[in-house]
């Protein structure tokens, strides 16, 4: 028995330096692509931000900027005040914010360690493709470009954190504050992130303790949270008319479907069709049949949650880009598109 158990025990130190090993490269390969193509100058969004850069250092009330509330159909308060930081304390060096994304997609893939561990620990060896997927160049977009680093992997990480703490409230009532708190980021780093506050609902109905006083609190604040996005976007635009003409269609349907495969089945369109039916059929099927039996099996909802933030994220983006003529994935999408991916690769 006692060969037995350090025989175990040098496989569980092997193990745990191979995942090392693997994730360290992804992360690595990810810094040093930063660190050769990232420029500091602003580009794309940033230059209309010179504005504001001048309104913070001469000491104007930078919150009157029009930009600093909402964007192009987005809530940008929180990375508008990380822009703050940097201008104050960097000169607003670019480079400086796409390092700063790097650090927001490793608190993704550490979180997601956790949540494995706690679930599935047999299988911690998943992490190293989950890292490949979550460090993956496809987003060059966010990697390189300041203003979306900010945004877009700010969201990714409190999703991911809300998740983790929303499925510790059995533990301890207290989490549900830090998963507030991440939901409130998430909803005002950009309009993906608002569907923490519907996805929030599954885990707390499904847990066992605390779970009235817990669904009245993130209740008040899913319809507090919804009303003043409401408010914010009652005149944008971006969202008008959709729904009834190209959502519903087969091309929105079809968009939808490649969408959810985007970053990881990159040319053939039938190959993305077949990627993108088993990523979504993997989340639904689950959910589904753990309705159906009535089954809270407590290890799948934290992924069957991340699976459908990946959804979520799907519809929103279909809402804000789809055009029937002309359907563009750009690299951006594969910082949200990674959450339906790690989650059928951990369910599958």
């Amino acid at each position: 028995r006692k060969e037995s158990s350090a025989a175990s025990d040098v496989y569980k130190r092997q193990q745990k330096k191979i995942i090392l090993i693997g994730t360290s490269f992804f992360a690595l390969h990810a810094l040093y692509f930063i660190h050769s193509f990232g420029v500091n100058i602003p580009i794309t969004d940033e230059w209309g931000w010179v504005t504001f850069a001048q309104m913070v250092l001469s000491d104007e009330p930078f919150w009157e900027f029009p930009q600093f509330i909402t964007y192009n159909g987005h809530g940008v308060i929180i990375p508008n005040l990380i822009f703050v930081l940097s201008i104050v304390f960097s000169a607003w060096n670019f480079t400086y914010l796409m390092y700063f994304g790097w650090v927001l997609v490793s608190i993704s893939v550490f979180v997601t360690f956790l949540i494995v561990k706690k679930t599935f620990p047999q299988i911690l060896w998943i992490m190293i493709p989950i890292s490949a997927i979550m460090y993956s160049p496809i987003q060059y977009e966010n990697f390189l470009w300041g203003f979306a680093s900010v945004q877009l992997f700010m969201i990714s990480a409190t999703v991911f954190l809300s998740i983790y703490f929303l499925n510790k409230i059995n533990s301890n009532r207290f989490f549900i504050l830090p998963a507030i708190c991440c939901g409130i980021i998430s909803s005002f780093s950009g309009v993906t992130g608002i569907g923490i506050w519907f996805l929030g609902f599954y885990s707390i109905l499904l847990q066992v303790r605390w779970k009235k006083s817990s669904l009245i609190i993130w209740a008040i604040c899913s319809i507090s949270i919804c009303t003043i996005f409401s408010f914010l976007y009652s005149n944008n635009s971006t969202l008008e008319g959709k729904f009834t003409t190209d959502i519903l269609s087969i091309s929105g349907i079809k968009y939808f479907i490649l969408y959810l495969s985007h970053g990881i089945a990159l040319k053939f369109e039938l190959i993305r069709l077949i990627v993108g039916s088993i990523i979504l059929s993997s989340i639904i099927g689950p959910l589904i049949y753990f309705v159906i039996k009535r089954n809270t099996n407590h290890k799948f909802i934290p992924w069957i949650q991340l699976g459908l933030a990946g959804i979520f994220s799907g519809g929103f983006t279909l809402i804000g880009r789809f055009t029937d003529a002309n359907v563009q994935f750009v690299s951006r999408y594969s910082t949200f598109t990674a959450f339906d991916q790690v989650a059928a690769l951990v369910i599958i």
